[in-house]
């Protein structure tokens, strides 16, 4: 059975178009000074407008929850003192988490540098049972790593404060 052309291009635009939708990460896109280029997806649960004057600069749109951690993380992998880029933080009151990733993004004909901060919301219970198999000593380890994250983030969030 042959397909009309038009059929196909409307059928494949619709089902990408519902994905999309459905099923994409959130993505914020910012530049060298943290200021919002471009929002995707439902971002939502992770910014908010400021009172007063508009503001699309990440340091005032992030929510106090994730606030603090993803600052830290992007202007870590940003100044290049890290390779990580991704964090996991935890909400104080539920079981979730959100998985915070932030890449190198390149736009024609920018020439700042813009980085793309991708949102994944996890089930916190995931992040536990990497544990389930581990010796007492490898679960110490993991807590003092983890330990080591929440202490480096405060350090970033100080920085910050100052500067």
């Amino acid at each position: 059975m042959k397909v009309p052309e038009t059929y196909r291009n409307e059928l494949k635009e619709t089902i990408e178009s519902n994905l999309l939708q459905h099923f994409s990460l959130p993505v914020i896109i910012i530049n060298s000074k943290m200021d919002i280029l471009y929002l995707f997806g439902k971002t939502g649960p992770y910014l908010e407008p400021v009172t007063g004057m508009a503001n699309m600069n990440l340091h005032q749109m992030l929510k106090n929850n994730i606030k603090i951690e993803t600052i830290t993380l992007v202007r870590r992998f940003t100044q290049k003192d890290t390779s990580e880029n991704s964090i996991i933080i935890k909400n104080a009151s539920s079981d979730s988490a959100v998985q915070v990733t932030v890449v190198n993004f390149t736009v024609a004909g920018q020439a700042d540098e813009t980085y793309m901060l991708v949102f994944k919301e996890i089930l916190y219970t995931d992040i536990n049972k990497n544990l389930i198999n581990k010796s007492s000593d490898e679960i110490t380890n993991d807590h003092l790593v983890y330990l080591e994250h929440e202490l480096l983030a405060k350090e970033g969030y100080l920085q910050t404060a100052i500067e």
